[in-house]
């Protein structure tokens, strides 16, 4: 099908540039969005500036590669170096993750010359983004971007590091003991095993289902995180101990959490992460959750605010300092590399009381 045909008042016109009642307007190949030239701007200003910027955008196909070769200074052959850098013991999301992020950078701003991107062209770039969360993410992965670019000689600075760091509001709400309680109070047995058990390690959903037997041993739960590969020995003390006697129950199965499943079903038709029947998988751990939290009928400001099954680690965290932990040991308990990530989960939850003493003598002076 061919394209329709341009306006007469378009018509020979370089693309992306079209008349405005004014004067002219740019499509701005990235971003999608028309930018007003401004009325004062000439018919072969216009047309000139446009040319330009078709050139600055186009996307570069094999035989500019070819002829360039690997001189060239783009961004896309700057995302190839940097991940060829990167360490290949990040767990498999983290990989794939970064994978998608930088292909979405790669298709946007491949064709852009890496050493002549400033902060100004990113700052603008990471404005028209749909979120401050998604902002947030790819003003980290441009920082990371450009210190291989400094790393490598093509540039003497990195542009993305001025830029400014979006904090994006919490979107869930914060799981209170109440609310726990009342969301445990409707569940099936198995989840309140696995609710109570992230209460007590303050470990991630992928990393509980994935618990066997066989790491515990000599009074220790031993968990090798998939997300960071940090290996916690916990000690098992006397709520964990309780927990996991709650956890043998009559069914025969290699892993901590399990349950029977409610539809048997062939080998060949189970789930391929799935290598016990009575393996439960981290998506139906959140499901489960979510139907409970629905059959408690707690009151929820709206249904993507809703608390899922990750905010107990939050609420863990918390419980935990009520109870007199330092922020440095809940760190050390959640397997956080760094503090502040101890601090952001926190955030949200009140902080305790603390009993503080007075009594000033000033005998009988007055004022």
């Amino acid at each position: 099908m061919c394209a329709a045909r341009r306006r007469p008042q378009n018509r020979g016109l370089p693309r992306n540039l079209t008349t405005h009642p004014k004067g002219f307007r740019y499509k701005h190949p990235l971003t999608r969005k028309y930018v007003y030239l401004g009325k004062d701007v000439t018919r072969a200003e216009a047309i000139e500036a446009a040319e330009r910027l078709n050139l600055q955008f186009a996307p570069r196909n094999r035989v500019y590669d070819r002829l360039v070769g690997d001189s060239s200074l783009s961004v896309r052959r700057l995302i190839e170096l940097h991940l060829a850098s990167l360490s290949s013991d990040d767990a498999d999301k983290t990989k794939a993750d970064r994978k998608w992020e930088f292909g979405k950078l790669s298709r946007e701003l491949g064709s852009l010359d890496a050493s002549e991107v400033n902060t100004h062209f990113l700052a603008n770039y990471l404005r028209n983004l749909q979120s401050d969360h998604r902002r947030r993410r790819y003003r980290a992965r441009l920082v990371e971007l450009f210190d291989t670019a400094v790393y490598e000689g093509w540039r003497d600075d990195n542009p993305a590091r001025i830029l400014r760091a979006y904090k994006p509001k919490t979107r869930r709400e914060r799981l209170t003991h109440e609310a726990f309680l009342a969301i445990r109070a409707v569940a099936p047995d198995w989840l309140q095993n696995a609710m109570d058990l992230g209460l007590q390690t303050l470990q991630r959903r992928e990393d509980l289902v994935q618990l066997r037997w066989s790491d515990v041993e000599d009074d220790r739960l031993k968990i090798e995180q998939g997300k960071t590969g940090r290996r916690l020995a916990i000690a098992i003390g006397a709520e964990l101990r309780e927990v996991l006697q709650r956890c043998r129950d009559r069914i025969a199965s290699p892993y901590v959490l399990h349950r029977l499943p409610e539809k048997a079903r062939p080998v060949g038709m189970r789930a391929s992460a799935r290598d016990h029947f009575t393996q439960i998988l981290p998506e139906q751990l959140t499901r489960a959750f979510s139907d409970a939290f629905e059959l408690a009928r707690l009151p929820v400001e709206a249904e993507r605010t809703r608390p899922t099954f990750h905010e107990i680690r939050s609420l863990g965290m918390a419980l935990y300092r009520e109870q007199g932990w330092s922020e440095e040991r809940i760190q050390a308990l959640a397997g956080h590399a760094d503090v502040t990530m101890t601090r952001h989960y926190l955030e949200g939850h009140d902080a305790p009381w603390q009993p503080v003493d007075s009594g000033l003598s000033i005998g009988r002076k007055r004022y």
